[in-house]
């Protein structure tokens, strides 16, 4: 697993959120209902996909977290009814590229974790990019970025 240490700067971004609490078949209906909104968000800044998660918590095997999905935006772009804006802090990411199906996404992090669990700010934000090397309709060549957040 390609990894690197970077600093990123404090960037907003906008979109639908849910509470996920063990059963991860939300997100892709989180992704849905953000598709059939997205037009109604202005001030975005770039052409990527934005899914955070945050607010986690850890009980035994069991994990809830929230997770927005959404795009990049100015400071001053408006919330419409029903979004989040979270701002993402400034500081040391570990990046990480996943490389496959979104169905192999786990595997990914959990390579990361028992790699580096020690260096990750588990208060922090996880970050996954979703910009133009990711295919989903052609899943051997496409990629993810993915930030996690450091001490």
């Amino acid at each position: 697993m390609d990894y690197k240490e970077v600093t990123l700067e404090s960037f907003e971004v906008l979109g639908l959120s849910d509470r996920i609490t063990g059963d991860f078949s939300r997100i892709p209906g989180l992704w849905n209902d953000f598709f059939q909104r997205v037009g109604e968000i202005t001030g975005k800044e770039g052409m990527e996909f934005y899914g955070l998660a945050y607010d986690t918590r850890y009980e035994g095997k069991n994990v809830d977290f929230t997770s927005l999905v959404g795009v990049r935006v100015n400071p001053t772009a408006p919330v419409p009814d029903g979004m989040e804006k979270k701002q993402i802090p400034a500081g040391k990411y570990g990046l990480i590229v996943h490389r496959g199906s979104l169905d192999e996404l786990k595997n990914t992090y959990q390579t990361f974790y028992s790699e580096h669990h020690d260096k990750v700010d588990m208060s922090g934000i996880e970050i996954e990019v979703y910009g133009e090397r990711f295919d989903m309709n052609n899943p051997e060549k496409s990629e993810i970025d993915i930030f996690m957040p450091l001490r």
